[in-house]
């Protein structure tokens, strides 16, 4: 397939896609498929941010010491199961967020990573978070 076009996020043609992925769109391609007589449309988007480490830190070491660090979880009043799972697993409610505070590694095993509220944890003050 030979790209035939690449348009740049904003520009005509990509605006549709970045109503529906914002930041994460990287661009948008036009694409002949010669052999089935087709013109395709694809897009690049971002799936995964994550700081570069220093350099002579180990990927493997990096990611392992990041796991410790504590996050903040999102859960429902209703989500009443979820809430006892994550209070079992040893997670601490934050009465300043109005979030649960526990380690990335807790909400990896919970399968919760999802509902992690990016840099809330950094911002509790109610709440010592170096037991965790």
């Amino acid at each position: 397939m030979d790209v035939t076009r690449t348009i740049a996020p904003g520009q005509k043609g990509s605006i549709r896609f970045l109503k529906e992925w914002g930041e994460q769109l990287v661009n948008v391609r036009y694409r002949k498929d010669i052999q089935n007589n087709q013109m395709l449309t694809t897009i690049e988007i971002v799936v995964d941010k994550r700081p570069i480490p220093k350099p002579g830190t180990q990927y493997q070491g990096y990611i392992a010491q990041r796991n410790q660090h504590p996050v903040a979880i999102r859960v429902n009043y209703q989500e009443e199961a979820l809430r006892a799972q994550i209070k079992q697993a040893g997670a601490v409610w934050s009465k300043q967020l109005k979030l649960w505070i526990t380690t990335r590694n807790t909400a990896i095993t919970l399968g919760i990573i999802e509902r992690i509220v990016e840099g809330a944890a950094e911002r509790c003050t109610d709440i010592d978070t170096s037991f965790l």
